[in-house]
């Protein structure tokens, strides 16, 4: 084969490695993608019913965010960003600091190992 031959081969077949990397890698995000998903669905799932026993809601909404602070700290390491929409008949006659401390107790661990950032909003 001549020197120019080589070469061309060559080129061809970093082309298909560059493109085999790059299919694999947007498969490797992607089912990233779909594992973050299902573990903030299960988050919300257990967010839910630790603030129906501990305030009784009669409004609640739980919205995962996470997806707007991909590359954000808690992001890369795994926890989620989380807005909270409530409303209780607890909440009644406390302070705002008061109310957010009785949703933080009540999510309790998950503060520490789940939740990256909560935005929280107290319907009145």
């Amino acid at each position: 084969m001549s020197g120019t031959r080589v070469r061309h081969q060559y080129l061809r077949n970093s082309e298909t490695i560059v493109k085999l990397w790059s299919d694999y890698n947007t498969t490797v995000n992607k089912m990233n993608a779909m594992s973050i998903e299902e573990t903030n669905t299960h988050r919300i799932e257990q967010m839910t019913t630790l603030l129906n026993s501990a305030v009784s809601p009669t409004e609640l909404n739980i919205i995962d965010e996470s997806h707007l602070h991909a590359g954000h700290a808690g992001a890369k390491g795994g926890m989620g960003h989380f807005r909270l929409s409530i409303s209780s008949d607890k909440f009644q006659g406390l302070r705002p600091l008061q109310q957010h401390r009785l949703i933080y107790d009540a999510l309790g661990d998950l503060m520490k190992t789940d939740i990256h950032a909560l935005s929280i909003h107290i319907n009145s």
